[in-house]
């Protein structure tokens, strides 16, 4: 039973430093995890933008056919539909990136910060 004055850091550590294993799993999880989320993201942009491409020549394929009659009208309406549906889609692969962008610096720092934190303590436990 821990007394009530005692310090929590006495009783996380334990024998042998293991609560020290945790933190550091838990840390080097964290970096890894953020960068299985960047790929995943980057990859989830060139899809988009690859469709948003596709939606393009798709538009621009209506503007050769020549419509006869009273289907005429139509085409006017599926091309500006496609038009649409390709600019969200190239905006929304453009937000995603901003986001993998954030996400890789954020990656970054955190590797880097892990690495001065890992390092600082083996100085530490090698001198205790």
């Amino acid at each position: 039973m821990v007394a009530p004055g005692d310090a929590f850091q006495h009783y996380f550590w334990g024998e042998n430093n293991a609560g020290y294993d945790v933190l550091l799993t838990n840390m080097k999880q964290g970096v890894s995890a953020a960068k299985e989320f960047h790929d995943i993201l980057r990859e989830r942009a060139n899809y988009e933008e690859a469709f948003s491409k596709s939606l393009r020549r798709l538009s621009d394929k209506t503007t050769s056919i020549s419509a006869v009659g009273t289907f005429l009208p139509i085409w006017g309406v599926i091309k500006k539909y496609i038009d649409s549906m390709s600019k969200i889609h190239s905006d929304y692969s453009t937000k995603i990136r901003e986001l993998c962008s954030e996400i890789g610096a954020y990656k970054t720092e955190a590797t880097t910060k892990a690495g001065k934190l890992i390092k600082e303590q083996n100085v530490v436990l090698r001198t205790e």
